[in-house]
């Protein structure tokens, strides 16, 4: 049945048509200033929305809004009322469709296209929504739902073992995540046992602009390390020694791993110098480098 409002805002007018239900959707149109025609696609609280944009009076729009309705209220409330009763129609018939394609009773809508960039088959409607639900095929802007290559001109049941096949992996990935998940939270939660850990965020300019370092003040059997954790432009993430590590030594140094274990690098002048870590040193650092405010970081370009 073919329903009509008129309803007007600011010396427009707009005429309202819905033209009925199916398993798409809702047909409706609007007609404004007994001009320009275009279809709904929405009716939401007090505002219209167009499937596209509309020009008024040398503006763009994609919808009107009814904020002061202009002794309108019942004829608009009726509206919306009458819409929203076709959404829980068109969600019965669309269900059905849905469910008619995914059992096999109902083909799949599509057939193959060929375009300047893209090609393949190409599915409609609900049939694309069960194909992309299905994990076989995907949406290309400017062209529609495309079935992956390796399935183009399959039934729905080969889509649906591919389905399962592809849920398995799925799982069997999150299972994996969540594995991994557990672990990082356990040895987080080990090596944090005992410990004391106070972050400052500070701020500095370098050629890269304005970022931000960290002091990472680390105490663990009443030995407390300070550390410096940095992203350096154009080179990466460093960690460096606010406290020198060894007497007559500057504070810094970098630390590397040979054969022989952990050690800082640092220099005296011309002179090399190599230092070894400590085992309580070590945990610290590592506090840092596993854990930081830079562990996720790319390099600053």
């Amino acid at each position: 049945m073919i329903k009509s409002w008129h309803l007007h805002k600011s010396d427009h007018k707009f005429d309202i048509t819905i033209n009925g239900v199916n398993a798409n959707g809702i047909d409706a149109e609007i007609q404004i200033d007994n001009d320009k025609t275009v279809e709904i696609d929405e009716i939401k609280g007090n505002i219209i929305k167009f499937k596209w944009y509309v020009r008024i009076a040398d503006t763009s729009y994609l919808g009107v809004r009814f904020n002061d309705f202009e002794g309108q209220e019942e004829k608009f409330a009726e509206l919306t009322n009458y819409y929203n009763s076709l959404k829980d129609k068109q969600k019965e018939l669309h269900d059905a469709e849905y469910n008619a394609i995914l059992s096999g009773k109902k083909p799949l809508d599509y057939h193959h296209e060929e375009g300047e960039h893209c090609s393949g088959d190409v599915v409609y409607g609900i049939s694309a929504e069960v194909v992309r639900d299905l994990h076989c095929g995907r949406y290309i802007d400017g062209f529609g739902t495309v079935i992956d290559y390796e399935l183009q001109g399959s039934d729905i049941s080969v889509m649906k073992k591919h389905y399962e096949e592809w849920s398995k992996q799925q799982a069997a990935i999150k299972a994996e995540r969540e594995r991994k998940i557990k672990e990082f939270e356990e040895e987080k939660a080990k090596m944090l046992k005992g410990v004391q850990w106070d972050i400052e965020e500070h701020s500095l300019c370098d050629e890269g602009g304005n970022t931000k370092y960290y002091i990472h003040t680390i105490t663990i059997n009443d030995e407390t390390y300070v550390f410096q954790e940095r992203n350096i432009f154009d080179f990466g993430r460093v960690i460096n020694p606010c406290y020198s590590i060894s007497p007559g030594i500057e504070s810094g140094g970098i630390m590397l791993r040979d054969d022989d274990g952990y050690y800082w690098s640092h220099s005296k002048g011309d002179k090399a110098i190599r230092i070894t870590v400590t085992d309580t040193e070590l945990h610290a650092y590592q506090i840092v480098a596993k854990y930081g405010k830079f562990v996720k970081a790319g390099i600053r370009m």
